[in-house]
């Protein structure tokens, strides 16, 4: 498989400055031959501060501080861990020491489908816990940061949108974002103190409209915690002997392709007598079609989101109707409402994406 033209950017507050990050790390350019409809690579950052508090010179730290990264595949889940432990100790005062240590996990999972990308999910758990034993002058303020992220591409089969869907608890935060050069589409969701959320205000779910083609994806998921002399806004809680966890909590980013005026399955029991086509996005309609019981039918009552579009008295077995003018970018739902000759009636409804953004 032919790797994106990816470019290694160091993470350390979410999204960077949202989809623009995208740009910055060198993700305009396609790469050549592409081999699949979906490709990037996984990645995880551990990364640890400690400093004297009266001199901002660095305590000493020792452990194992480096990163990972590799290719994800599409169809094959990619699960890594993380076991680190750190012991810092005082440059003026051997005596003056700190433990401190982060397990965690993710798993990012690509998949494509009827050769386009069809989702793309990160999902982690993290726990920070530390202690202190607090020599004459305890000067040592620490922070421990682990990150899991991923840079993708994907081609989207066919027009439609991206749903993009964060969640998170507990001390950890998550940001998610996309962008297509091509047609200058983008979207970004954070939780937390990414800059995302403060830039956007935006918390949860998003839907962005993408045009056919390749765009990229930027996931991460963070989760900070220290041991420290005095209350801070990043860590709030002070150092002190015998800390325990000091932060913990559970993420999920997730992306994933609708096709534009795609549809439900029908539901009710007059689809026995009339089916709800596929929505045509050329010419913003959906098509009915009368089945061979239609001899049964007295008329048949077509409503979009409830407001009346057109009644059909003349319903013969084959025949096709047309309900228009449905609003390209509004999702609707159908529904025909079949009054049959003996008087009793039937419903069926579907309903569909919108064709536009």
């Amino acid at each position: 498989m032919t790797a994106p033209a990816f470019a290694r950017v160091r993470r350390t507050t979410g999204l960077l400055t949202a989809c623009g990050a995208l740009v910055a790390a060198g993700l305009s350019a396609a790469p050549e031959a592409r081999a699949a409809a979906s490709e990037g690579y996984w990645g995880l950052d551990v990364d640890i501060n400690s400093y004297d508090n009266t001199t901002w010179s660095s305590c000493a730290v020792e452990g194992d501080q480096s990163g990972d990264e590799g290719e994800l595949t599409a169809g094959t889940p990619e699960t890594q861990t993380v076991d680190r432990a750190f012991t810092i100790t005082s440059a003026g005062d051997e005596t003056d020491t700190q433990d401190i240590s982060v397990a965690s996990s993710a798993t990012w999972t690509l998949r494509d489908a009827a050769g386009g990308f069809r989702d793309l999910e990160l999902t982690s758990s993290a726990a920070i816990s530390g202690s202190a034993a607090l020599g004459e002058e305890s000067v040592c303020e620490t922070y421990l940061y682990s990150d899991f992220y991923t840079e993708s591409a994907g081609d989207a089969p066919a027009d439609g949108f991206l749903v993009l869907e964060v969640d998170a608890t507990g001390d950890m935060e998550v940001s998610l974002g996309f962008d297509q050069r091509s047609s200058g589409a983008g979207g970004s969701i954070g939780t937390g103190r990414s800059m995302v959320a403060k830039r956007r205000g935006a918390v949860g779910s998003l839907r962005a409209f993408v045009e056919s083609g390749q765009f990229f994806v930027y996931a991460q998921q963070s989760i900070r915690g220290g041991l420290q002399v005095e209350d801070d806004v990043l860590v709030p809680l002070k150092r002190r002997a015998g800390a325990d966890e000091l932060a913990s909590g559970t993420a999920t980013a997730s992306i994933t392709f609708i096709e534009a005026g795609s549809a439900s399955a029908q539901r009710g029991s007059g689809k026995r007598y009339t089916k709800l086509k596929q929505r045509s996005c050329e010419d913003d309609a959906v098509t009915a079609k009368f089945t061979g019981k239609a001899g049964k039918v007295k008329k048949v009552v077509f409503s979009v989101d409830g407001a009346k579009k057109k009644t059909v008295t003349k319903v013969k077995a084959g025949r096709s109707v047309s309900i228009k003018r449905l609003g390209a970018r509004d999702d609707v739902t159908v529904e025909a409402v079949v009054t049959l000759k003996n008087g009793s009636t039937k419903t069926v409804e579907r309903s569909y994406v919108a064709c536009a953004g």
